[in-house]
This record gives C-alpha cells, structure tokens and sequence, in this order.
C-alpha cells in the first residue's frame, strides 16, 4: 500500500483552523491534506445530533473540506506524488 486516504475531520473546519494532521505526525507518517470541495449553506443542511451541538452550515460557508492522504514513514516523495495526481483528479472531476 502506497497511501491511505481518511477524512480530514468529522467536521468542516472553520476559516481559521485548518486541517487536523498531528494524530499521523506524532506516530512519525508523512501526511498531506488535499481540499476536495468547499461547504456550501445551499447544499448543506442543518440538523441536530443528539451526540454534540447541532450543525449550522451559515458560519462554515466556503470553508474547505477535504481528506489526508498518509504514507509510509521516511516516504515523502512517493506521497508528494500521490497527492499531485490525486489533486489533478479532483480538479478535473470539478470542472
């Protein structure tokens, strides 16, 4: 296996948080987070959850969403590769 790819988070990150990469950094995997499309507050909608505070898309909107892609340890190269063709996938899935 070259990569494993897992969702950023289970929540849209706010504008100024960014992507939650530290649990695969601290057990020494190279990680890169790939933005795969933008929460939209005409798309999303709000709802409650029993488990946590309800989800109000308005204060996430444009926000990123997106994936990890993680690699073997001491592998950068071969996930910098990864994460150009998996970038060039999303894009051209998007357009």
């Amino acid at each position: 296996m070259d990569a494993l790819i897992a969702p950023g988070v289970v929540w849209p990150e706010s504008k100024f948080t960014g992507f939650r990469t530290s649990v695969w950094s601290m057990i020494d995997r190279p990680v890169a987070a790939l933005p795969v499309t933008a929460a939209s507050k005409d798309k999303d909608k709000p709802y409650f959850s029993p488990k946590g505070p309800a989800y109000d898309p308005d204060p996430f909107e444009g926000c990123p969403v997106g994936v990890q892609l993680i690699s073997r340890r001491l592998d950068e190269e071969c996930l910098l590769a990864i994460t150009r063709v998996s970038a060039e996938a999303v894009k051209s899935y998007s357009s």
